[in-house]
């Protein structure tokens, strides 16, 4: 997320032996046109793809994936005692809110960066379930979850999530990687926080850091104003396979680097998703870039010009103006980003100001990089 284009970890959260997943039945319930309309006006909630009714009995899930198809889920029946995790973002709000205890397996575990999580991993406390695509069932079985937390994708094979269903388990299938803003996807935790029995606890983690992201976004816009620094042009990952991913200009990471400041070259304007680029056009981009962010994963610049070599003269790089998002990275090369970054999106706007402007170190207050290392 950052995910230039695209891919966080995958970990399954909890299964449940009860009933499949049902829509509720009582008759003055809310339409999810109207719950949806009134989070929307309420800062309280800003999910795009998620609410919680008026009575907090309910989550309501609206499905990107399938045609905006919505499920409900009654909170009393989601047992969260016993959770498979499919996707690390899961893992991430579940340890914010001290229920690391509750999480029994996780999908691409050896991705996982979370210290706690990593122990109770090598304690056997959590174990690796498989992936989306070739899942353990007997395995996840075995563990006897309560509650599996899964992702939909479009256009892919979700046949996992009815096969897990078919086995007696309760799945809770979400869509917090298709939040398309910073605050969206921090208001997830608000999600586990009903399911946990944290609620209070995660409202007050959202309220605090949403204040702390909408107070650091007015001192960047102010500070650039008052001092009539322009947008800094931002070069945005590198060439895979010989094609270059840039996210469009609505999208979660473009958020991001607008609030701190920025503009990605090359973005289009009105889209959520990342378009596909070529070589010949990012290259010309390239000599406009102040900043180059997230070229892969390399962490060194003998590292980036032997693997870009024809972008080893572009300004960002001769002005040492490039860096990336990996500086918290596990050794099988999970990010924190992907994971903590969901439930920080302070700090990671922060740093995104600190690379952009780092004249404005003194008015945030910061100097030090936390999710992000320069490339050297």
């Amino acid at each position: 997320m950052l995910k230039s284009a695209t891919t966080t970890v995958a970990l399954l959260s909890c299964i449940a032996f009860s009933l499949m997943l049902l829509p509720g039945c009582h008759n003055n319930r809310q339409s999810a046109n109207e719950v949806f309309t009134e989070n929307t006006q309420n800062e309280g909630n800003s999910a795009e793809t998620f609410a919680i009714d008026k009575d907090s009995s309910e989550i309501i899930v609206k499905k990107v994936w399938d045609n905006n198809q919505e499920e409900r889920y009654s909170i009393e029946e989601l047992n969260a005692e016993r959770i498979i995790c499919m996707s690390s973002s899961h893992v991430a709000f579940l340890s914010e809110l001290g229920c690391v205890k509750n999480i029994i397996g996780i999908s691409g575990i050896k991705y996982i960066y979370n210290p706690e999580v990593r122990s109770a991993i090598e304690n056997k406390k959590i174990i690796e379930i498989g992936s989306e695509s070739s899942p353990d069932y007997e395995k996840i079985i075995s563990l006897r979850p309560t509650l599996v937390v899964a992702y939909g994708i479009a256009g892919a094979d979700n046949s996992y999530i009815a096969n897990l269903q078919n086995y007696g388990i309760k799945v809770l299938v979400l869509g917090d990687y298709l939040e398309s803003s910073p605050l969206s996807r921090l208001s997830y935790i608000k999600l586990f926080g009903a399911i946990t029995g944290k609620k209070e606890m995660a409202d007050s983690i959202f309220t605090s850091r949403s204040m702390e992201y909408h107070r650091t976004r007015a001192l960047i816009s102010r500070k650039l104003k008052e001092n009539e620094y322009p947008e800094t042009k931002v070069l945005i990952n590198a060439p895979f396979k010989n094609v270059w991913y840039v996210p469009g200009g609505k999208n979660y990471t473009s958020r991001l680097i607008q609030d701190a400041g920025g503009e990605i070259l090359g973005a289009r304007s009105n889209s959520t998703h990342s378009s596909t680029e070529s070589m010949e056009r990012m290259m010309m981009l390239a000599r406009e870039a102040d900043v180059w962010l997230n070229p892969n994963s390399v962490t060194s610049m003998d590292e980036l010009i032997s693997e870009q070599p024809l972008l080893k003269d572009i300004p960002a790089v001769k002005n040492s103006r490039v860096f990336n998002n990996n500086l918290r990275q596990g050794e099988n090369g999970g990010s924190d980003i992907w994971e903590s970054g969901y439930t920080h999106p302070e700090l990671i706007l922060k740093d995104l100001a600190l690379i952009l402007h780092p004249e404005l170190a003194e008015a945030l207050n910061c100097n030090t990089l936390y999710y992000h290392r320069k490339v050297e």
